[in-house]
């Protein structure tokens, strides 16, 4: 038996393909209701999904360029690997949502609550964090680039300078500008 045969008879039974629920997609569209939904590597781009519950939902991989996510309900959703340049969450609840090496550059997340929200390893370029509250969120291995801050609450934050991690204090009036970065 060649060699190429035999490792795919081992892996044959072990290796699965993962993609968005084309019945849920559709749930999305029509409703904007789509909790626990499974959304992985979907194509959500320039849709307006402004005040969705997207709670639970599994969005790994999604591409959201350019999606209107205003006051929508991210609590807890799965946001790995997810495209989100030049989206618009403005008032978005993504309280402990997962953004692990998510592309965020342009992205405007003015007035969005992302509590303990994993942001490890994003790529944040451009992007707006204005009267966000990111209390507890973790930022490790994540460099930003014209980032905007002004008035955001980062009180416990974990945050990385390039050389070493910070955590945000949370007495006093501490700005990200403050931190020795």
């Amino acid at each position: 038996m060649p060699v190429g045969t035999a490792v795919l008879i081992v892996l044959g039974g072990t290796v699965t393909a993962q993609a968005a629920n084309p019945d849920d997609i559709e749930q999305l569209i029509n409703t904007k209701q789509c909790a626990d939904c499974d959304l992985v590597d979907a194509d959500l781009r320039r849709l307006n999904l402004a005040g969705a519950d997207l709670s639970n939902a599994n969005l790994e991989g999604a591409n959201l360029f350019y999606t209107v996510l205003d006051d929508a309900n991210l609590e807890g959703a799965n946001l790995a690997f997810t495209n989100l340049a030049n989206a618009s969450l403005q008032a978005a609840n993504l309280k402990e949502a997962d953004l692990f090496r998510s592309l965020l550059n342009g992205a405007n997340f003015s007035g969005a609550t992302l509590m303990g929200a994993t942001l490890i390893e994003s790529f944040i370029d451009q992007t707006l964090f204005i009267g966000a509250v990111l209390q507890d969120a973790n930022f490790d291995a994540t460099l930003f680039h014209d980032v905007n801050f002004d008035g955001a609450n980062l009180c416990g934050a974990i945050l990385w300078s390039g050389t070493e991690y910070r955590q945000v204090p949370c007495e006093g009036d501490v700005g990200i500008q403050d931190l020795e970065m």
